[in-house]
C-alpha cells in the first residue's frame, strides 16, 4: 500500500521549484518521502549538499560511475543517450524525481549522460550513505523502490507511444497532454523548442 501511494505521488508531482534552503528541507518537503521517519532524512541530510546547476552543464556521462545519489528538485533534466558525436533523447526529468537510482544503488555506470536543460538545483547525496540508509530502513526502501516503478511505467508508456502509435497521433497524444485540464479553448504554449518535442516524439 504505501508502494502504491509512493508511486501515484510520483506520477502526479508538480513541477514546480520548491526553492528549498537546506538539503533537509528539500528532504521534507518531498511528498513521496513523507512516509520516511525524519531520523532517516535528517541522516541523509547529514551527508548531502544543495547545488545549483546553470542551463547546459553536465551533470554526469554515460558510463560513468555514481559518486552521488542526485535528487533534483527543482528545473529540468535531459537524460541523452550518447554515442561518439551523436546524442539521443531518451527522457526529461522534472522535479522531484532521483536521476537514475538503480545506477546508484547497483554500483553500476550510469546508460546516459545528464544535461541540465533548465537551471536546476539537486540535492547530492553521498552513494555510500544513500545505499546503506536505503538498505537500513523499510520506508525509504519503499519509496525509492516506488520511484523506480514510476520511472519504469513512463518507459513503459514511451515504447508504447512509440510502437503503436502514428507521427501524427503522438503529436496529437503530446499537444493533448499540455492542456492538463484546463480549457480546450486556451492556447497551449510549447514548453521546448519544436526540435526537442520532436526528438522526444521519436520524429524529426
Amino acid at each position: 500500500q504505501v508502494l502504491s501511494v509512493s508511486a501515484e505521488l510520483l506520477e502526479a508531482a508538480p513541477t514546480t521549484a520548491i526553492a528549498p534552503a537546506t538539503p533537509a528541507e528539500a528532504l521534507t518537503a518531498t511528498l513521496w518521502l513523507r512516509s520516511v521517519p525524519s531520523v532517516i532524512l535528517e541522516r541523509l541530510a547529514r551527508q548531502a549538499v544543495l547545488h545549483r546547476v546553470p542551463s547546459g552543464s553536465i551533470l554526469f556521462e554515460q558510463s560513468e560511475t555514481p559518486a552521488f545519489a542526485q535528487l533534483l528538485v527543482a528545473g529540468c533534466v535531459e537524460l541523452l543517450a550518447v554515442d561518439g558525436a551523436n546524442e539521443a533523447l531518451i527522457e526529461t526529468v522534472h522535479p522531484i524525481d532521483l536521476l537514475l537510482p538503480a545506477a546508484v544503488l547497483n554500483r553500476q555506470p550510469y546508460l546516459t549522460r545528464a544535461r541540465v536543460l533548465e537551471e536546476a538545483q539537486l540535492v547530492l547525496i553521498h552513494a555510500d550513505t544513500f545505499r546503506d540508509t536505503v538498505a537500513a530502513d523499510q520506508a525509504l526502501c519503499l519509496a525509492v523502490l516506488a520511484c523506480q516503478a514510476a520511472q519504469f511505467r513512463r518507459q513503459v508508456k514511451l515504447a508504447k507511444n512509440l510502437k503503436l502509435r502514428s507521427a501524427e497521433q503522438r503529436v496529437g497524444c503530446y499537444l493533448m497532454s499540455l492542456l492538463q485540464g484546463e480549457d480546450l479553448r486556451a492556447p497551449i504554449r510549447l514548453p521546448f523548442e519544436k526540435r526537442r518535442i520532436a526528438w522526444q516524439l521519436g520524429m524529426t
